[in-house]
């Protein structure tokens, strides 16, 4: 059997791991290729082997029935006679058979010669596996579902959760199930939701990105105690204290001027959300949300900000970037999952050395995309920016006087000082 991780590769100049699975060449006949390579649009090895695994599995599945497939083919035996032999029958459709004991000769209507088959239904009798073959072949059989699946997926329903915190809660709800062989939640104590904690910390993760991780299963679990199905939460308090949270800096000028210079190498849509993100202060996930536009007097704005109630907020779309958006935005103005864009951008931050690569030792851990948040609110508070137009643009921090339709500083005063921020 291959050693595990054998399926995965990079390819050259890509950051992302690949799954390749290779075909025997009976079923390369069968599908018309030699092999399967698909991207699974991540950088990081464990999230990549999670994602794997699905391609993994039905390969070897069909390895396995082919293997039992020829186990009962070698024990075919012959069955009954399907024409009695020694006589000439004729057939419904016209024309007839011969049949002799252990062939059977077809002719037409014109007594012209068709063809020729066995005179006998072959029965396959089916082998016992041994129990070799089911210590290697059992990893590979698909798994039954989790009786508790249900709880994470309604959660991610009832509460409206998006499309990127809605994987990561999976991704930690897969690491849960393995770690614990899927055993119920109704026999999980804390004592497994600290060890999740741990495995998560040992996989280079600080205690504040453990405890969001954790966080969406002890949301999940809480919902599901409201129905008096769960008496208790494995991960309540599980994630233990550390200081060791990374504080994000801001971009540098230098490090824009360098992003200014290269920032042809980005495809355009790329290079407009790079521009919406350092001139708006906006999250990575809500330049997704874009979907429609509104105006106020004749200034053009978006509503934004799903996360909590006090980031729900209007944002003026900056003057400078008007010549480069839509002229009126009807559907999302960009295409794909915020998540992907996002490592896209991250590897260009790496390229010019600016976020950190650790494969050259170059750039800086502090500094990501989220950074141009960061240098937005910075930019905003030299100007001086008044603290609640601050809270209205950036949305965070507490309730904003935007949290409605109808409320909040004129489109003008907001875009004044959006222009101002640049990027």
């Amino acid at each position: 059997m291959p050693r595990k991780g054998d399926y995965l590769f990079k390819r050259q100049g890509s950051q992302n791991w690949y799954v390749r699975i290779q075909y025997p060449p009976w079923m390369a006949d069968k599908v018309g290729r030699k092999k399967l390579e698909v991207s699974l649009e991540t950088p990081d090895r464990h999230e990549a082997e999670i994602k794997a695994a699905q391609y993994i599995t039905e390969h070897k599945r069909i390895l396995f029935l082919r293997k039992a497939f020829k186990q009962t083919h070698h024990l075919a035996a012959p069955g009954p006679k399907r024409f009695e032999p020694g006589k000439i029958h004729h057939l419904p459709g016209g024309g007839l058979v011969v049949a002799s004991e252990d062939k059977l000769e077809f002719f037409n209507e014109n007594n012209a010669f068709v063809r020729e088959e066995p005179n006998s239904h072959t029965v396959h009798v089916p082998m016992k596996l041994t129990l070799r073959d089911k210590r290697e072949i059992e990893p590979y059989l698909p798994k039954q579902n989790n009786g508790d699946d249900h709880i994470i997926e309604h959660w991610i329903e009832h509460r409206n959760i998006n499309d990127h915190l809605a994987r990561e809660a999976r991704r930690t709800w897969i690491e849960f199930k393995r770690l614990t062989n899927n055993k119920p939640l109704a026999k999980c104590t804390r004592k497994e939701g600290v060890a999740l904690a741990n495995f998560l910390l040992s996989r280079s993760n600080n205690s504040s990105t453990v405890e969001k991780k954790i966080g969406h299963l002890r949301a999940a679990v809480n919902l599901h105690m409201v129905d008096g199905k769960l008496t208790s939460n494995p991960f309540h308090k599980v994630t233990p204290t550390r200081d060791d949270r990374l504080i994000r800096a801001p971009l540098s000028e230098t490090d824009m001027f360098k992003v200014s210079e290269s920032l042809h190498q980005l495809s355009r849509a790329d290079q407009l959300l790079w521009k919406l993100l350092a001139t708006t202060g906006m999250r990575l996930d809500e330049a997704f949300q874009i979907i429609e536009e509104h105006r106020e007097e004749d200034i053009r704005y978006v509503r934004v900000g799903t996360k909590t109630a006090s980031s729900n907020r209007r944002i003026p779309l900056p003057t400078d970037l008007l010549d480069q958006l839509p002229t009126t935005i009807f559907g999302p103005l960009f295409d794909g999952r915020s998540d992907v864009a996002g490592k896209r951008l991250i590897y260009f931050l790496k390229r010019l050395e600016i976020s950190y690569n650790s494969q050259r030792g170059t750039g800086d851990k502090r500094k990501v995309v989220h950074s141009l948040r960061h240098r937005a609110k910075d930019r905003l508070r030299a100007m001086p920016c008044p603290l609640d137009i601050q809270y209205e643009i950036l949305g965070h921090e507490k309730s904003t006087v935007a949290a409605g339709y109808g409320h909040g500083y004129p489109m003008a005063v907001i875009r004044s000082y959006i222009d101002r921020i640049r990027w």
